[in-house]
């Protein structure tokens, strides 16, 4: 790789993407994925590695989707759609138990991040597993992340959770009126 200034890498990558876009327009996913390959050879970007990342998912190829999505996410450890793709490779894969657990990475990294977090919930209801969402929304609840579906959760296996519960979402509730009214 030669020396590229932020100007040419921007128009390298433009024009991988256009062209991606462009054989996947035709019908050629293959062909989208060996361009982002090419154009990874030139120079190396965020876009670049997540546009063929998803289309390594796309393409139903998930070993080496992971592969990448691991890769990729040591080069640009703040760029946390790295770890959410893999996540849709396992959920794709029906292995719940290591999306979850990609998941937790994720709450590591970011504790709040609603989209590791719904995830996490949305298998655990499908598995039934009602006492492990309250645990974790006890947890997720001490560490300060309050919403009204974590005080639901809480308020129906902890009574104690109840006030707090109605407090929370009456002050919602006042905060929306306030937020529509005009002054």
């Amino acid at each position: 790789m030669g020396c590229k200034t932020l100007t040419d890498e921007n128009q390298i990558t433009n024009a991988s993407i256009a062209l991606a876009e462009a054989k996947l327009s035709q019908g050629q996913l293959k062909q989208a994925i060996e361009v982002y390959t090419n154009s990874l050879n030139e120079i190396e970007n965020e876009k670049l590695y997540y546009n063929k990342l998803l289309l390594l998912i796309e393409d139903k190829d998930y070993e080496e989707a992971d592969k990448l999505a691991i890769f990729a996410f040591e080069k640009y450890p703040y760029f946390l759609k790295f770890m959410k793709a893999r996540i849709q490779i396992y959920l794709n894969q029906n292995n719940y138990n290591k999306a979850i657990e990609i998941a937790d990475q994720i709450l590591d990294l970011s504790p709040f991040d609603d989209d590791a977090i719904n995830i996490i919930f949305k298998i655990l209801k499908d598995e039934n597993k009602d006492q492990e969402i309250f645990l974790r929304s006890k947890k997720l609840f001490n560490q300060g992340y309050i919403n009204g579906e974590i005080l639901t959760i809480l308020s129906q296996n902890d009574s104690s959770y109840t006030g707090i519960k109605t407090y929370y979402l009456e002050k919602e509730n006042s905060n929306n009126s306030s937020d529509t009214n005009p002054d």
